[in-house]
């Protein structure tokens, strides 16, 4: 091969920024030398991962993700202003990047993360690359903002879902981006399940009723270890259900002041969360798409990925084969790079 510099563009997807990993682990079995990376949210997460040396250690982490380890890096902060502080992020941040600055890294990279107040790209490329990371996946009200030199920082992913031009500014010249915010017609349909995988989600179901029906007794057993696992993941699901009681009782104080009377609702209608989720779903998608239309990659790999949820991350081994498998798919594209 020759001296072609190469870039990658990583982009933002949550629980679907897993598929990084795979893609990553591809382009290394094939000797596919990276020169440069650009990363936003889920993105600049894994590529920062990778740019320090680490994406065994990530890996080895999303392989073994499932509630009771959601659960543990949960620091609620409600009604604040966000859901999660983020404090317990930043420190599992420090233990798989291992707190280098950018100064140190062999390979270039940035994260892009977005102005709160004035919608501005910021892209960071200096100082401390934790910290940087944790702006750029700050998910707004998801996360509590980030202080950056009297900015508050939110996710890139408002702004930049796909960072081709930050991989460019950073020397490339040939781009190999990952998108994930595609396939947005296949958002909210079921993938189907393998015969394991099957068995362990009516395990987990059954484990989730389980634990419901504890909490709602406020009698958790010490003895019984995956019920109290569980305790954390009954909070999590159950912020919906406050947010709704406050939208209820909001509603009869309005209703008792006024003539206005709610329709029934229809049974298949959305949770707040799948409104929220499915917002941010075709924000993206929308921002990508014109975005890699005025900035176009070399190679664009676009891993078939919308069933997964934004806070899918207990399906990240099947999210890292789909990015390995496609990557693998579209090798001799990227080998025609060279």
């Amino acid at each position: 091969m020759n001296n072609t510099t190469i870039g990658l563009a990583l982009g933002s997807g949550a629980a679907r920024g897993m598929a990084h990993i795979g893609v990553l682990k591809a382009l290394n079995e094939a000797d596919i030398p990276i020169h440069a990376v650009a990363g936003t949210s889920s993105g600049a997460l894994v590529g920062a991962a990778y740019v320090s040396g680490k994406l065994d250690e990530i890996e080895e982490f999303a392989l073994n993700i499932d509630w009771k380890v959601i659960a543990s890096y949960c620091d609620f902060v409600f009604p604040r202003k966000g859901l999660l502080e983020g404090t317990k992020i930043t420190k599992l941040l420090n233990q798989i990047i291992n707190q280098p600055n950018f100064e140190e890294l062999l390979v270039k990279f940035a994260a892009v993360a977005t102005d709160l107040n004035t919608g501005e790209e910021i892209v960071l490329t200096k100082g401390n690359v934790t910290e940087a990371v944790r702006a750029s996946i700050s998910l707004p009200g998801i996360f509590e903002p980030v202080l950056w030199q009297n900015r508050l920082l939110v996710d890139g992913g408002l702004v930049n879902p796909v960072p081709v031009n930050v991989a460019r500014s950073l020397g490339a010249k040939k781009i190999i981006a990952v998108d994930l915010t595609g396939h947005i017609e296949h958002r909210n349909k079921p993938r189907r399940l393998n015969g394991a995988e099957a068995k362990r989600k009516i395990k987990s179901d059954k484990l989730h009723q389980r634990a419901i029906s504890a909490a709602e007794k406020n009698n958790f057993s010490q003895d019984d270890e995956q019920i109290a696992a569980l305790k954390e993941h009954w909070v999590f699901r159950n912020l919906e259900q406050k947010y709704r009681r406050v939208e209820q009782q909001l509603k009869s104080r309005i209703s008792a002041i006024t003539d206005w009377k709610e329709e029934p609702e229809d049974d298949q209608s959305p949770s707040l969360f799948d409104v929220m989720a499915n917002t941010i779903n075709i924000m993206t998608f929308q921002i990508a798409d014109a975005q890699l239309r005025e900035h176009k990659p070399d190679v664009i790999i676009k891993p078939k990925l919308g069933y997964v949820g934004l806070f899918d991350y207990q399906e990240a081994e099947d999210v890292m084969r789909v990015g390995y498998e496609q990557t693998m798919r579209q090798m001799s594209e990227i080998e025609a790079l060279f």
